[in-house]
């Protein structure tokens, strides 16, 4: 008796109930979102929800969420140094606070199923935490190299800047990764052994009080810090860290 079995293709991927059998077709999918809108006009109901579903699968969702999402819309980026357009759309949240701050849909479906996904987004958590502990060491620095001067040169692409487009650097070799991965190895700790706990739903801190003010000391006491034009601290490549060693 012959069996004639029928093969049964299963859809790989699931975003907001519609299927995809693979990150390609997720692409183009979103791609085509993006361009049947003009600039500045919000997206419609369906296709709201369809890039608010995808967002979550981004590594800093929480960051780029903020305190809640009012619209998204297709906006042309303009280059921080010259402000001229750019070239392509990118999309842009538009948060319930009047904040905006666009993001890359390709980064959120490179994240899809990844096998590292859930893993570097807890570390993503982790390293927001320890940048939200120290913004006002950052803070308090910004306000005192513009305390007698209006402007300032960059070191990176000597340039003058303003307090409005400055970034605060962690000077290498000594960057933020940095003294985060010497922080938790010379303590001996392990990104799965931190507990957070949320401040406001936004923003989150250590549950451990002895570990949070042992981070902000040793960030006040080994970090290096530098005003750059944010151009020019954009521009830096990251150094590599092998974050495997703390997990």
């Amino acid at each position: 008796m012959c069996m004639f079995v029928k093969k049964i293709y299963m859809s790989k991927y699931n975003i907001n109930n519609k299927s995809f059998k693979t990150k390609s077709e997720i692409t183009d999918y979103f791609r085509v979102i993006m361009y049947r809108y003009d600039e500045g006009i919000p997206l419609s109901y369906d296709d709201f929800y369809d890039v608010c579903e995808l967002l979550k699968y981004h590594d800093e969702y929480d960051i780029k969420k903020g305190v809640g999402i009012e619209s998204i819309t297709i906006e042309f980026h303009n280059d921080l140094l010259t402000n001229k357009k750019a070239k392509y759309p990118h999309f842009q949240i538009n948060r319930l606070d009047g904040t905006f701050i666009d993001f890359s849909f390709i980064k959120c479906i490179s994240y899809i199923n990844s096998p590292k996904s859930i893993e570097n987004k807890y570390i993503g958590d982790i390293k927001r935490t320890m940048r939200f502990l120290v913004k006002h060491q950052i803070d308090e620095f910004r306000d005192e190299c513009f305390a007698v001067k209006k402007y300032l040169k960059c070191p990176i692409l000597e340039i003058n800047f303003s307090k409005k487009t400055c970034h605060i650097d962690h000077t290498p070799p000594k960057t933020f990764d940095v003294l985060v991965f010497q922080f938790l190895k010379e303590n001996k700790i392990n990104f799965d052994k931190i507990e957070l706990k949320e401040i406001n739903g936004i923003f989150s801190t250590f549950k451990d009080e002895d570990l949070k003010n042992k981070w902000i000391e040793f960030h006040e006491n080994n970090a290096y810090l530098r005003p750059t034009h944010q151009a020019g601290n954009l521009s830096q490549k990251k150094t590599p860290i092998d974050w495997g060693l703390l997990i």
